[in-house]
């Protein structure tokens, strides 16, 4: 039992209470003190995420290579006047069903391979089920002649198909002895001189029917709008188709009918007469 007459201990503002003892006081950490994991733990969590990283898309690989949303089932085609549309759908729809990611383009190359008329395919995979496909057509230049049929050529003189027998596509038919050696059967060669008509006598060129490719430079021009053949040289007839435009009306007086006009001299028109025991002129 306490005594009245103890004095009692009193806070001071400025320091402990009087008379008493100051307690040390620490507060208590909030923070738990860490675990050490297990050597085992810690492989086992590295394996679980090795495998997250690896397998998922594994499994989404799995799925896409399997799953019937990626099966083709939409042809988007192109063609051309003579790759019509019909004959790609008809030549592709074996493709129809098979998985459009493991479908290589090659598999469209061989599908399509055989028609003359295709040039160049461009081959387009949209996810996930369809598959766009375009056609680029060989342009012909010219007729030639091998083998006894007349065929389209490319500009290069590379055979594309034979003139089918109810056609008539106005196009320059290209003539050459098997015995004449010229690049590309000499297509180059005509398309070339054709070219030089047009700039130097665009009315005989619009009627140029056939050009015979004679050598590695020269060749005859059948054309509606002469009375005869022209024999010229690549190059050069730009220089001389004046010069004869100005004397046909002469030769014309004194030559009824012709066998050729040769144009390949430098200095003079030699003009050869279709009766053949009459020697040429020069004009």
């Amino acid at each position: 039992m306490r005594r009245e007459s103890e004095p009692r201990a009193r806070l001071s503002p400025t320091g402990p209470p009087s008379g008493g003892r100051v307690l040390p006081f620490r507060r208590g950490s909030a923070v738990k003190p860490r675990r050490r994991r297990g050597l085992a733990a810690a492989v086992a969590r590295g394996l679980a995420g090795a495998l997250l990283v690896v397998g998922a898309p594994l499994a989404f690989a799995g799925w896409a290579l399997t799953s019937p949303r990626f099966a083709l089932a939409e042809l988007e085609v192109t063609g051309s006047e003579r790759v019509p549309a019909a004959w790609l759908r008809a030549r592709l729809a074996p493709l129809v069903g098979r998985n459009l990611l493991l479908l290589p383009l090659s598999a469209v190359d061989r599908a399509l391979a055989g028609h003359p008329w295709i040039g160049d395919l461009s081959v387009a995979k949209a996810l996930p089920s369809r598959l766009a496909v375009t056609v680029t057509q060989r342009q012909p230049a010219a007729l030639i002649v091998a083998g006894g049929e007349t065929w389209y050529a490319d500009a290069e003189g590379g055979a594309i198909a034979p003139l089918g027998s109810e056609e008539a596509p106005g196009m320059l038919l290209v003539t050459r002895p098997e015995e004449v050696e010229a690049p590309g059967g000499g297509v180059p060669l005509a398309l070339a001189v054709a070219g030089e008509l047009a700039q130097a006598a665009p009315a005989w060129a619009r009627e140029l029917e056939r050009i015979d490719v004679l050598s590695e430079e020269d060749v005859r021009l059948h054309t509606a709008a002469l009375p005869c053949p022209l024999l010229v040289r690549g190059g050069q007839i730009g220089a001389r188709a004046g010069h004869l435009r100005a004397l046909l009306p002469e030769v014309a007086t004194r030559y009824p009918e012709l066998a050729a006009l040769d144009l390949r001299f430098a200095r003079r028109i030699v003009v050869r007469p279709a009766d053949a025991s009459e020697q040429g002129d020069d004009a």
